[in-house]
């Protein structure tokens, strides 16, 4: 097939129960998901998310009701999906790496009416952590629809697992069999879901302190996943070891991808890494979904044990070979270019592999979003082969941000502005340069600097902080601190790292920590710290504890 029939919208109206009914009917016996001892085939996702979905209409949930879903990747997360979605309900996906303060700026900002969670997950207690939110569900029953001064949209919490409050409600309540009535309700729901509603509400990292809320609608999820399903795995036959969570944008492409084209997805119980070779081992994977450097990881792990590994896996992690066998370098493999805004890939290649005089390209762009690069000071477009900021638009793009007026997040003519440095071809390969603005790029996910920022600013002892993103492996980039301690107080960066893993995700959190008196840290001409001279030195492995 040519990349043009490849990248071809689906043959079916593009929603979210449409895909849903296509992926049942074309691999319904199939295994969709397997985790550890638990796996769930396309079928039995299917019927499971029809009950989930009757018992959710039933309870008041409809059309455009927010729903959030927190949890690991598993069968029950993706029943979840599948049955709020399949209704008109938005589903609202949530990091089970949020503490306490992430975790209830994302309630109160999303507005959910509904939430369906584990009681916890690794360290996490989020049934402690809602208690802590919202002090007065302490005294609710689940019984009824709660009222809480502190999240006054949320009606019900259903849980997953031994733990289940008062408060709440059992989630094994949604699989159980639902009256008549609100099982026939569930068609005529799926068949009022239109292209143009909204079907998804994801979190990722601001430029300031608070994420943004990116919503996408159903057409948007169901067209751009379709159109670059060729650029990963293809067939019954693939395996995929899924390491990014669903709720990210990554780990969520990956599922859709699995439902486009049968693959199964083989997910660990925890990220532990017994558990995550045990899952590679056991699942007989023969492709793996995750940033470079967790595959190597994964490798140097499974050598280290001596775990036999299947030949599928073992040609994986052999890496790519062209046609004659030989190895494809490095240069020439591209994973695609694409955010949160975009759900998936705005420039791919099909196989992911650049033509040798397109060396460390990302590829061309998808039918449905334009893509323009501009001088990022003074907003003019510029010509092919020029470097500057990326520009998107089109129909494939986000619908917006959540609480965001439209002037707040596209110009005039409809184009957002990525923050990415790139370049385009005159073939229409793209080149990516790294971020204009401070974002960190970490482990896959976005660090807005100001957030971790405000965590240590936070410390009584702490005077100032300053976070910076440097070099890591690949693409990654390593999360830095410079934090300057108040007057007559000592700080020890342990401490420090051992405070924050309760305030905010473990990926957000500074691997390097350097205490620096105030008085050492440069200032600007206003008095602000000298953010650019502070990361050109730690650049240099200067120390800051020395004059400049």
């Amino acid at each position: 097939m040519t990349r043009d029939e490849l990248m071809a919208p689906p043959p079916y109206e593009p929603t979210l129960p449409s895909l849903f009914a296509d992926s049942t009917a074309r691999f319904g016996d199939l295994p969709l998901i397997i985790t550890g001892a638990r796996s769930m085939t396309f079928a039995q996702a299917d019927a499971r998310s029809r009950i989930m979905a009757a018992n959710l209409l039933a309870q008041g949930v409809g059309k455009g009701t927010h729903i959030g879903i927190l949890g690991p990747n598993s069968p029950d997360w993706i029943a979840a999906f599948m049955a709020v979605t399949r209704i008109g309900a938005m589903a609202v996906l949530i990091s089970t790496l949020y503490q306490r303060r992430e975790l209830g700026w994302l309630l109160r900002h999303a507005d959910l009416h509904g939430l369906i969670m584990v009681d916890g997950f690794l360290s996490h207690d989020y049934v402690a952590r809602l208690e802590e939110i919202a002090p007065s569900i302490a005294e609710a029953d689940g019984a009824a629809p709660l009222m809480l001064p502190e999240l006054p949209f949320l009606r019900r919490v259903w849980v997953w697992g031994d733990r289940v409050p008062r408060w709440a409600r059992r989630a094994v309540e949604l699989d159980s069999p639902p009256s008549p009535a609100a099982a026939g309700l569930v068609q005529a729901a799926e068949t009022n879901v239109a292209p143009a509603d909204l079907a998804v509400l994801m979190y990722t990292s601001g430029t300031t302190a608070d994420p943004k809320g990116v919503f996408h609608n159903h057409a948007g999820v169901v067209v751009r996943s379709h159109t670059v399903r060729s650029s990963r795995w293809a067939g019954t036959k693939t395996r995929v070891l899924t390491l990014g969570p669903f709720c990210w944008a990554a780990g969520f492409l990956t599922m859709l991808h699995a439902l486009h084209n049968g693959s199964c997805l083989v997910t660990a119980v925890t990220p532990k890494t017994a558990d995550v070779m045990a899952a590679a081992v056991e699942g007989e994977v023969n492709q793996i979904s995750a940033q470079p450097a967790l595959i190597r990881q994964l490798q140097e792990a499974l050598d280290l044990a001596g775990k036999p590994v299947a030949p599928g896996l073992a040609a994986f992690l052999a890496g790519p070979v062209d046609e004659a066998g030989q190895a494809i370098p490095a240069e020439r493999q591209s994973r695609g270019l694409g955010m949160t805004e975009t759900v998936s890939m705005h420039s791919f290649e099909p196989g992911s592999v650049m033509p040798a005089e397109k060396a460390t390209a990302f590829g061309r762009g998808v039918p449905e979003i334009e893509r323009r690069i501009r001088d990022p000071q003074t907003h003019i477009w510029l010509d092919a082969d020029q470097d500057g900021e990326l520009c998107l638009r089109g129909p494939g793009l986000f619908q917006g941000m959540y609480k965001k007026q439209r002037h707040e997040v596209f110009d005039a003519d409809g184009w957002y502005a990525t923050g990415d440095l790139c370049r385009i071809d005159a073939d229409g390969y793209l080149f990516f340069h790294g971020r204009g603005s401070e974002m960190i790029k970490t482990t896959g996910a976005n660090v807005a600097p100001r957030e971790v920022e405000l965590a240590l600013e936070a410390y009584p002892d702490v005077q100032e902080a300053g976070v910076f993103g440097l070099p890591g492996e690949g693409r990654d980039e390593i999360v830095v601190a410079v934090v300057a301690p108040i007057a007559g107080a000592s700080l020890d960066a342990d401490e420090l790292r051992r405070r924050l893993r309760g305030d905010i995700s473990s990926f957000k959190a500074p691997k390097v920590i350097h205490i620096v008196p105030l008085e050492r840290l440069p200032r600007t001409g206003s008095g602000k710290l000298n953010k650019r001279l502070v990361k050109e030195r730690l650049m240099r492995g200067e120390d800051l504890m020395v004059e400049a």
